[in-house]
């Protein structure tokens, strides 16, 4: 299970801030929709602490702003509790969903599929089933890295 957390949560941050930021945005949603559609007591309020949609929704906005803020600024560790909250988002909507799997499976497809293709190998020798990247530049070099599409325009 913490593979397909992890890949989802890498798919979700690794969206936001891209043009894939609707199909994630909507994707998410659809997943908590599943997941509770939209139990309410009879006063009309969501039950048991669920989110609304529109609450969701305000999260997703709230983490396209703060991962785009950390990335601009080179903040790693806020990018990573951003990462850590959704792990735990995703891991407990499993918990309580085991149902749910195949279509976080769909979704890390759509949103990127070479994590989706990672996460299907299985256990690679990594802590968290990822893969490690490093790169070094000098002399003024610069190095361009995508685990998906990439434009660069340089000017």
């Amino acid at each position: 299970m913490e593979d397909i957390v992890t890949a989802a949560a890498a798919s979700l941050l690794g969206a936001v801030t891209t043009d894939a930021w609707q199909q994630a945005r909507a994707g998410v949603i659809a997943l908590w929709r599943r997941a509770r559609p939209a139990p309410q007591d009879p006063a009309g309020r969501p039950e048991d602490g669920a989110r609304t949609e529109r609450e969701l929704d305000a999260e997703l906005v709230v983490l396209r702003s703060r991962l785009a803020e950390a990335r601009h600024s080179g903040d790693t560790a806020a990018e990573e509790a951003l990462a850590s909250d959704w792990r735990h988002r995703f891991r407990e909507l499993l918990q309580r969903h085991p149902e749910l799997v195949d279509p976080i499976r769909q979704l890390i497809e759509e949103l990127d599929p070479a994590a989706a293709a990672a996460e299907d190998a299985g256990d690679s020798g990594e802590p968290d089933g990822g893969a490690t990247v490093t790169n070094h530049v000098h002399d003024h070099g610069t190095v361009y890295v995508a685990a998906r599409d990439m434009t660069v325009n340089v000017r």
